[in-house]
């Protein structure tokens, strides 16, 4: 039996600073049978060369031009859309990003083995950071519809960023549009919309690097602190479906106090107000009101702090009362 082919797909737009180093870590591959389509989204620092060159030179690359500029998530999708009909499995490798050399062969050896994971992650770099899981060591596959309950409790992180994610291929082509643009966090959505139906695989092993100390649309975010905002939406979007009624109430209001808590305690921070306005866009893609009232009790809550910590007084006194 020939070894599956695997796409492997970069959208680029002006990341000549890190674009060769991606190309290079592909190319590095110890799986062989790959095809990789690099997407130039209109790019005017030099990237497009760049990729020009290592398709000269490998035959294996398709170098594509969109006519005119796209958002990331259309350009995105244009790109897995030009995924060969052949392959099996199709990895996103963000154009900052980078993968070690044994990542496809890893990856792709885990999911051959099960013909129920339709995901397969594993621990990366975000810098000097390793993230991921934790799964005991034993643990290569997981129930898809259990690691999104485990992910919602927050026990588990493996879902990562797209770099760290690779998919069967037919899951990606059954949609004509893979990634969902209104949503905030599109692969974070893709993923759990995947996991109703099909495991998740994850190789105990480092096998990408994403990149943190760049000027990428996910690093400027850093600073408005998207984790939080990301736990609370995720509880709004998903938690009635993986949950039963009775286990989801409560993870929902157990949510909503303490991402309040964590804006109001944001109310006395520095650059308040763009964060206060990354989280609105964030909240606005669900139809999410923040409760002025409730906000401003919390507020006066964490005041109380500022000005000397008289809240433990006043609990003792309530206690008392």
């Amino acid at each position: 039996m020939s070894a599956p082919l695997v796409s492997l797909v970069t959208p680029f737009y002006n990341t000549a600073p890190y674009l060769d180093e991606c190309i290079r870590s592909v190319l590095r591959q110890t799986w062989a049978n790959w095809e990789y389509v690099l997407l130039d989204n209109c790019s005017t620092d030099g990237s497009s060369d760049i990729a020009e060159r290592h398709a000269r030179e490998e035959p294996r690359i398709r170098l594509l031009r969109n006519p005119s500029l796209l958002g990331q998530v259309d350009n995105y999708n244009r790109a897995l859309s030009q995924i060969s009909p052949q392959s099996k499995y199709c990895l996103l490798v963000q154009a900052d990003d980078w993968i070690m050399p044994e990542c496809v062969e890893r990856m792709v050896n885990l999911a051959e083995s099960d013909a129920q994971i339709g995901v397969v992650t594993s621990y990366h770099l975000e810098g000097e950071r390793v993230v991921g899981g934790p799964l005991p060591a034993s643990v290569s596959v997981l129930n898809g519809r259990e690691a999104c309950r485990q992910t919602l409790r927050g026990q588990l992180s493996v879902f990562g960023s797209p770099t760290t994610v690779m998919y069967r291929a037919d899951i990606i082509r059954s949609r004509e549009a893979f990634f969902e643009g209104t949503r905030h966090h599109e692969d974070t959505d893709a993923l759990f919309r995947t996991l109703r139906d099909w495991n998740i695989g994850f190789v105990h092993q480092v096998l990408s690097f994403v990149r943190v100390d760049n000027q990428s649309i996910t690093s400027a975010v850093r600073r408005f602190e998207p984790f939080a905002l990301d736990a609370f939406l995720r509880s709004r979007l998903y938690t009635d479906e993986f949950f039963t009624p009775e286990e989801a109430a409560p993870m929902k209001r157990r949510a909503e106090t303490n991402y309040l808590k964590f804006l109001a305690a944001r109310c006395f921070r520095p650059h308040r107000k763009e964060l206060f306005a990354y989280h609105r866009r964030g909240l606005a893609t669900i139809g999410y009101r923040i409760p002025r009232g409730r906000l401003a009790a919390l507020v006066l809550w964490e005041l109380l702090d500022y000005i000397g910590n008289p809240k433990q007084t006043l609990i003792r006194m309530l206690r008392r009362g």
